[in-house]
């Protein structure tokens, strides 16, 4: 059975939302589509919400978290410097998310000609 695209172009524009629970419902989508066309903005949001310390990992650990599942379903290389990044951060409070960011660059490394 073959995915209807339409939804997920309709969904990408909704990275454009300013809040982490609407990213989070469209990363989870977007990864069940495994829409390729969705990973450079998922990437974008892993670059641009790093976590500093453990005050600033409160919201954005499940938020990575779950942008990581998404790449790894999807499992398109372009992901694997922003999800290595991630499993690499340093300290504690990166503990959450690096789980399924190690996992993501194992399906991403997996999917390489």
């Amino acid at each position: 059975m073959r995915l209807n695209p339409y939804p997920a172009l309709a969904l990408g524009v909704l990275f454009t939302a300013s809040t982490s629970l609407l990213y989070g419902a469209v990363d989870r989508i977007l990864g069940a589509l495994r829409d390729r066309a969705s990973v450079p903005a998922m990437i974008k949001i892993l670059e641009d919400n790093p976590i500093k310390n453990a005050l600033d990992s409160i919201g954005k650990e499940d938020f990575l978290q779950t942008t990581a599942v998404a790449l790894g379903k999807i499992g398109d290389p372009l992901a694997i410097p922003a999800l290595a990044k991630l499993v690499t951060a340093p300290g504690d409070h990166n503990d959450r998310p690096r789980p399924a960011a190690a996992d993501a660059l194992a399906s991403c490394l997996a999917s390489m000609p």
